[in-house]
């Protein structure tokens, strides 16, 4: 047995047949203890801080068993009292310890609670010890005989609770998920170094400056060189007068531009990457830690589930059985279980719901419903209400034949469900291309001709989209778009009128209603649009080839990108345009329903099959309706999905 003390925490254990425990890795010139490496790496402090701080808070309840069928909480036992108070007359906490448990599970694999005695040889206190502190010591190859903390002390394997995970060569060691995640760490501690280096040297571009030696000159002397070198740093770099500003250079002098620069070096997409890995290693779903690119209202509900079934459930099994085999024995009859099931409830809604069904009658009295919402008692209000319908016999649950509160019974006949189908008429489809296609064929003319120009004088760069007039184009193409959305419009609202069983002949569409919408989208899409273009410009620009690049560009806006923006804005029009009609002959009461047609759809509107929400509100995903510009353009592209829309019709509609 031996092993190695550095600064008072063991960095290496060996144990019985060469096994190894290591707890450090190098990152750049240094060994870095893997405590270490959880304050230095956010990424790996998220992840891990996540698992241990939602374990953390969930009760750990100690149960006997009555029967097979049956089981008791037990609460005043001294083991229920231990886990609560871990330590009594300290100001050591069942969370504290429980934190300290999982994130040492986490961190190396391995976590150790010392039990503390009394006089008679019971257990009165549990004390976590920092598992970097602690070295097996001997014993056999299936568990040692004790363990010696850092300082001195040696403690029995008896008064050692020892949690560990799986290690290819030992029974009773683990292997540290950081040792999987070395090189995206070293990757990680790397990036930081150079950025840090590069804040240190005002966030500017390194280089070189290149000198040619003059024609029939001399080369700069060694004094000379020194001289040009302090010169230059004292007055451009750090805190001299002219840092972050343009060096003026002499002799034919030229600055090289060295090293990468913030985008080419992809800060923040290295930075999600190595996240992603980190909960990856740790079975965590990516949006429970802040990964958002993917993330809806639904899929975030199910990962939740997932969290406490298939990440958490594991580490709770392990910690449970592990306590349960080395504690709770010392106790009698006993077992212990978290308390996950606060956690999985749904809404109170959802509950409640959930709860008459299962009964099959009322379940809460009048009193306590008034007692949650802080009103006082009332006298009979102490007995269950029970309705007609779900004596023994009857309804299974009081809600089955409860009528829709928002529906009138007067009204219950009028009651009318229409689908709504997705995208434009085909004719305003064809419009919108054909004008989209012509406004995009002018500017690039006149970008080329412009941009041309600027060549004739001065070798194209980034700089030349800045003599577009940008505001122009901005206007130009919102009048377009406007006209679009008012043609778009009127041909969708005979569509909804037809679709309701109206008809479109004998009802001409005013758009007075909607003109402020259609105007404030137009303008809001120019917006969108022409920082799209200037952005594209101003890449082809930086290009290789910026003649090429931009013939490229401008070749595509008015075929594919005309045809692109054609499609999505006629889209989004359409499903506002379907809506609105509906909500005139229903009303603001109707209810929709996202529905999709085809026989394989897209994953994520699969998810959205049979969602019902009020008329005027979003579906899960943000949507309001099939083809709404919120979504990606790859979620609304081409998008076969209808909306049913369930309303009483209004009285002059009928």
């Amino acid at each position: 047995m031996s092993m190695i003390v550095s600064g008072g925490k063991l960095d290496l254990v060996r144990g019985p047949g060469g096994y190894q425990l290591p707890s450090s890795m190098q990152l750049g010139a240094e060994w870095v203890e893997y405590g270490e490496i959880y304050r230095r790496q956010p990424q790996v402090r998220t992840v891990v801080a996540f698992l241990a701080r939602n374990i953390a808070q969930l009760g750990l309840h100690v149960y006997r068993r009555v029967s097979d069928t049956d089981r008791e909480r037990v609460t005043d036992h001294p083991l229920a009292k231990l886990l609560a108070r871990p330590l009594p007359q300290t100001k050591l906490t069942r969370f504290g310890l429980m934190f300290r448990v999982v994130a040492d599970l986490c961190i190396y694999d391995a976590a150790f609670v010392v039990k503390v005695r009394d006089g008679s040889g019971s257990v009165v206190g549990l004390i976590p010890v920092p598992a970097a502190w602690v070295a097996p010591e001997g014993g056999s190859w299936i568990a040692p005989h004790a363990y010696r903390i850092a300082g001195g002390s040696e403690v029995p394997a008896g008064d050692v609770i020892h949690l560990h995970g799986y290690a290819t060569d030992s029974l009773w060691g683990g292997t540290s998920p950081l040792e999987s995640l070395r090189s995206v760490l070293i990757e990680e501690h790397e990036a930081n170094r150079h950025r840090q280096q590069m804040w240190r040297n005002g966030a500017r571009t390194s280089g070189f400056i290149q000198r040619p030696v003059p024609k029939g000159g001399r080369d700069w002397s060694d004094e000379a060189r020194e001289r040009f070198k302090r010169e230059f740093a004292d007055l451009y770099t750090g805190d001299g007068p002219g840092a972050g500003g343009v060096p003026v250079l002499e002799d034919g002098m030229t600055y090289v531009p060295a090293g990468l620069d913030p985008r080419a070096a992809q800060y923040i997409e290295a930075r999600k990457l190595t996240r992603e890995e980190v909960a990856a290693a740790y079975f965590v779903p990516p949006p429970l830690v802040g990964i958002l690119d993917h993330a809806t209202f639904s899929n975030i509900r199910a990962q939740h589930e997932h969290l406490y079934q298939d990440t958490l459930g594991p580490l709770l099994t392990q910690i449970d059985e592990a306590f349960e085999a080395q504690l709770a024995d010392e106790f009698g009859d006993l077992y212990l279980e978290f308390n996950i099931q606060e956690k999985l409830r749904g809404s109170f809604e959802e509950q409640a719901a959930a709860a008459s069904t299962s009964a099959g009658a009322p379940w809460m009295t009048v009193n306590e419903v008034r007692a949650r919402n802080n009103l006082p008692a009332l006298d009979g209000g102490d007995e269950l209400v029970t309705p007609l319908n779900v004596a023994k016999g009857g309804q299974a649950s009081p809600r089955d034949s409860a009528p829709d509160p928002s529906v009138r019974d007067d009204d219950r006949s009028k009651t009318r469900t229409i689908h709504v189908k997705a995208g434009a008429p085909e004719r305003a489809v064809t419009r919108a291309e054909r004008e989209l296609s012509a406004f995009f064929g002018r500017q690039a003319r006149s970008l080329s001709s412009l941009l041309g120009a600027a060549k004739a004088s001065r070798p194209l760069t980034k700089d030349a989209a800045d003599a577009v007039n940008w505001g122009r184009w901005q206007d130009e193409l919102a009048l377009v778009l406007s006209g679009i959305n008012v043609s778009t419009a009127s041909a969708s609202a005979s569509a909804a009128l037809e679709e309701m069983g109206t008809d479109p002949d004998s009802s001409d569409f005013d758009s007075s209603d909607a003109v402020e919408w259609l105007m404030e989208n137009a303008q809001g899409q120019a917006e969108a649009s022409t920082e799209t273009s200037r952005r594209q410009v101003e890449a082809a620009l930086e290009g290789d080839d910026p003649p090429k690049a931009l013939k490229a560009l401008f070749a595509a806006w008015s075929t594919s990108r005309a045809a692109e923006l054609a499609a999505r804005q006629t889209m989004h029009v359409a499903g506002y345009t379907r809506v609105n009609e509906a909500r005139k002959v229903f009303g603001s009461s109707a209810r929709k329903t996202w529905r999709t047609t085809t026989r394989n759809p897209r994953a994520t509107h699969s998810r959205l099959n049979g969602q019902t929400v009020p008329i005027d509100a979003k579906f899960s995903n943000g949507a309001r309706w099939p083809g709404d510009s919120v979504l990606p353009a790859k979620e609304a592209a081409k998008c076969k999905c209808q909306l049913s829309i369930t309303g009483v019709m209004e009285p002059d509609e009928e």
